[in-house]
Formats: structure tokens, C-alpha cells, sequence
């Protein structure tokens, strides 16, 4: 029995961290998880992130948060058709937990790789989101990051144009500000 109490103990030491290891990933919704994979199937094989690579988690008024932006599931490089299309457009998502599930606060199509400032130190404190949008849609758009073309009579001003915002939390949701 006493020889048999140091292998259980060994093999419990070992299986503890696999039993333990919780990744964000695994805990998102179903449909969030599957996005991913897909994502990172189209990524070449030497830019294939994996588990919780790519994303960025934080927290917010003590609630934990998570960025998902598709450039960085391919290491940060654009594939277009995978993870990026016309001008350098891809997604990023923000989502917060709330009990035991998650909720979706933000989501828009960006322009240019993103900058993310959080805390230095654990639990990495959200500071504040710098994304650029392109130039399209008009005054009746219902999107909360507007950037109207200036060169309205340029059919693909759209592509050159961008606006660029700083997104902070104010304590309630996401506030994003013209630069």
C-alpha cells in the first residue's frame, strides 16, 4: 500500500494540470469556437495560432473580457478570404462574461492591424482599443463607428480613406471616440 500511495500521488501531479488547464477558447460559445477554427484552417500552416493564441484577455470592472481580432489567429498577417478582404478589412469581437456565459459588446470590421493597451500585470486591466474603419456608409448608418467618405464622388474612396477611434470602457460598455 505505502509503495503504491508516491505512483497515485505522481500520476495525480501529472494529470492535474491537464485536468486544471482551462483555456478562454474552450469556454466561449459553441458558434464564436467554430469561427475560430475556421479561421485558422484558412491560415498557412506556419501561421497557425493555436488554443488561446490570438486572443487578448483582460477585464473590466472586474469582469473578464476577451478580444478575438482574425488577423492575430493567423499570427497577424492578412490571408484574404480567410481572415481579411479588401483593404486590409477584418473583424474583431469583444465579448464579456456574464455568470457563467459570454456576451458579445462589440464587433465591427477594422482597417490596419489593431493596438491594444491593457495593465502590465495580471488581471491586465482593459486601458483602451486604437482601430481605424474605412470610409463608407452615409448619415442614416446605424453603426457606432462612422466614417463617412470625403471624396463622395470617388466610387472606392471607401478603400482609402478611414477614420481612426480609441475605444475605452466607461465603466457600462465600450465607448469609442473619433481621433
Amino acid at each position: 500500500m505505502t509503495k503504491l500511495f508516491p505512483i497515485a500521488l505522481a500520476a495525480l501531479a501529472l494529470a492535474t494540470p491537464a485536468l486544471a488547464e482551462k483555456t478562454v477558447l474552450n469556454t466561449l460559445p459553441k458558434d464564436v469556437q467554430k469561427r475560430i477554427a475556421e479561421v485558422r484552417e484558412g491560415c498557412p500552416t506556419e501561421s497557425t495560432t493555436s488554443g488561446d493564441e490570438g486572443l487578448v484577455s483582460f477585464t473590466v470592472s472586474g469582469r473578464e473580457g476577451v478580444l478575438i481580432d482574425e488577423l492575430a489567429l493567423c499570427q497577424g498577417g492578412c490571408f484574404k478570404g480567410t481572415n481579411c478582404a479588401t483593404g486590409y478589412t477584418h473583424d474583431i469581437t469583444i465579448y464579456l462574461r456574464a455568470g457563467k456565459t459570454w456576451k458579445k459588446e462589440l464587433a465591427t470590421d477594422v482597417t490596419e492591424p489593431i493596438f491594444v493597451s491593457t495593465e502590465p500585470v495580471e488581471p491586465y486591466k482593459f486601458r483602451a482599443l486604437v482601430v481605424s474603419v474605412h470610409a463608407w456608409g452615409d448619415e442614416a448608418d446605424k453603426t457606432e463607428l462612422k466614417c463617412y467618405p470625403r471624396n463622395k464622388n470617388n466610387s472606392t474612396a471607401w478603400k482609402h480613406e478611414k477614420c481612426d477611434y480609441v475605444i475605452k470602457w466607461d465603466g457600462t460598455r465600450f465607448v469609442p471616440k473619433p481621433l
